[in-house]
């Protein structure tokens, strides 16, 4: 998990470097997010329910909605700039939007039994936990974050760099410049 974390702080890196996402943005925001999340979902056992309630479980639940929502949410936002009605003359990365986008929101299909367990508890005094397959919905959803963050750095790495040297200034040695 903590290799996934770092795969998804990479992921920003790579595609601020590719001219893809601006440093600072919603969506550039919401991946930082993500991997905090996911590094503090690691560092923070789940709860044990046969002991009851804990701090350190409640910190992995919150850590891990927060970390699962923002990077489909994120990733959403940078294939949105992407699309072909927006840029007309993409070329080849409105291909790449869009399967960013259709991941994103894949991933984000997957909080549906849950939202829907939640939901019915009132009417039928259920919990949601014990009315949603959660194992399936953990295991698909760890599935469609994992193929989104590698599309995502793919799509950084097809993408040639920005020019660097008008971001930024080279010395004589070709080390940047401290402006």
């Amino acid at each position: 998990m903590l290799a996934f974390a770092g795969a998804a702080l990479c992921v920003p890196v790579a595609l601020v470097r590719a001219g893809l996402l601006r440093v600072v943005s919603g969506a550039s925001a919401g991946l930082v997010l993500a991997a905090a999340g996911l590094v503090a979902v690691v560092v923070f056992e789940k709860t044990n329910w046969a002991v009851g309630a804990s701090v350190g479980g409640t910190i992995h639940r919150y850590a891990s909605l927060a970390a699962f929502l923002a990077l489909p949410v994120a990733a959403v936002l940078v294939a949105r700039r992407y699309r072909r009605a927006a840029v007309p003359d993409v070329g080849p990365w409105d291909r790449n939007a869009a399967w960013v986008r259709w991941l994103g929101v894949a991933s984000l299909l997957w909080f549906t039994p849950i939202l829907v367990g939640f939901v019915q508890r009132p009417f039928t005094g259920v919990s949601w936990w014990q009315a949603v397959p959660l194992g399936l919905v953990e295991r698909g959803l760890a599935l469609t974050e994992v193929l989104l963050v590698v599309a995502l750095a793919l799509w950084g790495a097809r993408r040639r760099p920005a020019d660097t040297r008008r971001d930024f200034p080279r010395c004589r040695r070709g080390f940047p410049a401290v402006t």
